[in-house]
């Protein structure tokens, strides 16, 4: 059994999403999404073909864990206000 939870887990790594799966994921609108990876404070797109843009999976999960385990970044937010 747990030789098929690694291998979920691993097939997440190659996942890829567009940015609608992005942002239903994440529950963040497409113009916040594009502030964060201005600031460097989100994972980056990488681009397949000149008009597809997508991100790993497993970016935007270690992304969401790590904002769950610290809230830095809405205390950041509140503070730009």
């Amino acid at each position: 059994m747990l030789y098929q939870v690694d291998r979920q887990v691993a097939s997440n790594s190659y996942r890829a999403l567009r940015l609608d799966s992005v942002i239903q994921k994440t529950g963040l609108s497409r113009s916040y999404i594009y502030k964060l990876i201005q600031a460097e404070k989100f994972p980056s797109p990488h681009k397949i073909t000149n008009k597809i843009s997508v991100w790993r999976e497993r970016d935007i999960d270690n992304w969401l864990e790590e904002i769950f385990l610290n809230s830095s970044l809405v205390e950041e937010d509140k503070s730009n206000d």
